[in-house]
């Protein structure tokens, strides 16, 4: 099984968002947004509807590097987790 993480960091503020996901089609649903936003100049907000508000105005994401990475864990490390 495949783990892709998205991480969004800024030269001066650090990392700013580190968004991991185990379905492709959510990553790239999210990295469309992502490419939405800095096309259409506008501010990067998501909010889940149960915890999670996400914003980086647009001035900040333009500067920042955003880059993917993706991890193989195997089952075993999957059950373990749930354990």
């Amino acid at each position: 099984m495949n783990n892709r993480t998205v991480t969004i960091a800024h030269k001066d503020f650090g990392q700013i968002l580190s968004q991991t996901f185990t379905d492709a089609t959510q990553l790239k649903m999210f990295l469309n947004m992502i490419h939405v936003s800095l096309v259409n100049k506008e501010e990067f907000s998501i909010f889940n509807g149960v915890n999670e508000l996400t914003h980086i105005p647009y001035e900040i994401l333009k500067t920042c590097l955003i880059f993917t990475k993706e991890n193989q864990i195997s089952f075993t490390e999957i059950v373990k987790s749930k354990i």
